[in-house]
């Protein structure tokens, strides 16, 4: 055999001796994790016994042949260690919540009325009204009569008839809420507004500016602002400008 022969065939036996064998740690390893498993085989996991394994397993070298075992029996073995630990807070947290008292209303409280509905007022927007979510208008029209003035044209909103509205607004159960120009004017009592029939004609004051000429039959009428003439109507009131009398014979 030649030099360069005997050095391969040497070589080539240290190469065949450094390869590691099988680890005596996790073969004891696994044998102490079956005995845990088998006497506790809820949580097994989590028993003290189980630190012996793990701490086998750590000194089992990474490139034996169990090394790869080694590792994914151990990750398995903490990851079933976190979830019964989980386990565990979530039943303490059950526990001691069911523990404490319920939460009684004070002495104070008992007997005391639900909080008051908000005030209703003239000069509330009929938007803000709206959203209470518990008036409606009444149909039809209605006059009222407004310190002393004329009568004059109002919408009406009423309480709902659902219990919790006649409950929240009690106080406004028998009234009408009266609303005109956007805006509540009054409320009153249901009888103080007077409901307007469909066949009465609501007499409505018009001001226009005209011209008084006399017409051909003698009488004064008034010319608009197209240019036609027509008779002054009864009962209106006729005034200047300036504010100032007018003839007599140029009254209507």
């Amino acid at each position: 055999m030649t030099l360069r022969g005997a050095t391969l065939v040497l070589v080539s036996m240290l190469a065949g001796c450094s390869r590691p064998g099988p680890s005596p740690e996790y073969a004891s390893a696994r044998e102490k994790h079956a005995a845990v498993l088998a006497a506790h085989p809820e949580d097994a996991a989590a028993r003290p016994e189980i630190e012996d394994v793990l701490r086998l397993l750590e000194r089992v070298p990474a490139d034996s042949p169990d090394g790869a075992s080694a590792r994914e029996l151990r990750e398995r073995i903490l990851s079933e260690r976190t979830a019964l630990q989980d386990q565990a807070s979530q039943r303490a947290s059950a526990v001691e919540k069911a523990a404490q008292p319920p939460a009684w209303p004070s002495a104070s409280e008992i007997g005391r009325p639900p909080p008051a509905a908000p005030p209703l007022k003239p000069g509330m927007k009929l938007d803000e009204l709206a959203a209470l979510s518990c008036f409606e208008r009444q149909p039809g029209e209605f006059r009222l009569t407004l310190d002393g003035a004329k009568e004059r044209p109002v919408e009406s909103w009423v309480v709902k008839g659902e219990p919790e509205c006649r409950e929240k607004y009690a106080a406004y159960a028998d009234k009408l809420v009266l609303a005109a120009d956007g805006a509540v004017v009054a409320i009153r009592p249901a009888a103080e507004a007077k409901a307007v029939s469909k066949d009465v004609v609501v007499e409505r004051k018009v001001e226009r500016q005209v011209q008084l000429v006399r017409m051909p039959d003698g009488r004064w009428g008034m010319r608009g602002a197209d240019g036609d003439v027509e008779p002054i109507p009864p009962g209106a009131e006729v005034r200047t400008v300036d504010g100032s009398p007018l003839p007599p014979e140029a009254r209507p």
